[in-house]
């Protein structure tokens, strides 16, 4: 190894990783799987949901296993995922392939989740309603990485811990789903043995517009309930129960 990748040092972000820009209209895409910004969760570097190319119309990024598919648009939603299949992904993101006499490929990952990284994205977006990362600009900051060596410890570290979250997610979801499954049930067997409740007296205002928080389709933050829950003076969760992050004071918890 040179004496020079033996010890921390400098690097500008495009001598860490090269951008990748090759498009094709998804018509002619050899794959089936689209990748837009809403399939990625923040904080999370697997891919768990996507679309169909058939879905999308304009030109997309190309990206292949292991290429690094990281959110331009709104840095601050902390969205970047590795892609373990082909596909294609939205413009508003920037497809990345580390270069790895520099940086390993595992360790990127990690590195591009720190607050060190996306603090400075967040800070050279520009754009008002849609902050958006120009890669003239992120190619030029400059960054100070550790040894190769400790590059793999670290990643390996973080890697493992990175598995152990991904299985208690998965076990969380499971447990949520088996939940809601049940809820369902009783509530259909039941019928009308379950005690009526006016959806007055559970409430401590009536229902407002312009309070509803964003939600998503990664299970991610509260579980929610909409109004259309109620139909007839009767409370009916199922089908409309959501799940959103809390957004100041927007959300309350629905169990």
């Amino acid at each position: 190894m040179p004496e020079t990748l033996k010890r921390p040092q400098v690097f500008r972000f495009d001598q860490m990783a090269v951008q990748v820009k090759d498009k094709i209209d998804p018509a002619e895409a050899q794959v089936d799987r689209y990748v837009g910004l809403e399939h990625i969760a923040p904080e999370s570097l697997k891919i768990r949901r996507w679309g169909d190319t058939s879905e999308v119309e304009s030109s997309k990024i190309i990206f292949k296993t292991g290429d690094i598919i990281f959110g331009k648009r709104r840095a601050y939603q902390r969205k970047l995922a590795v892609a373990d299949f082909d596909g294609i992904c939205s413009a508003h993101a920037m497809v990345l392939r580390p270069k790895t006499d520099v940086v390993l490929e595992e360790f990127l990952p990690f590195f591009m989740q720190s607050d060190i990284f996306m603090e400075r994205a967040v800070k050279i977006s520009v754009g008002g309603l849609s902050p958006t990362i120009n890669w003239r600009d992120l190619a030029k900051e400059e960054f100070a990485l550790p040894p190769l060596n400790e590059q793999q410890r670290i990643a390996e570290a973080l890697g493992a811990a990175d598995s152990v979250a991904q299985k208690m997610e998965e076990l969380s979801r499971a447990l949520r789903s088996a939940f809601a499954s049940r809820l369902e049930h009783y509530l259909v067997t039941a019928g009308d043995s379950v005690p009526s409740i006016p959806v007055a007296d559970l409430l401590s205002e009536p229902p407002r517009n312009g309070l509803s928080p964003t939600t998503n389709a990664d299970e991610l933050g509260f579980m929610t309930v909409s109004i259309s829950a109620v139909s007839n003076g009767r409370f009916d969760p199922t089908g409309n129960i959501k799940f959103a992050e809390a957004e100041h004071d927007k959300v309350a918890p629905f169990f």
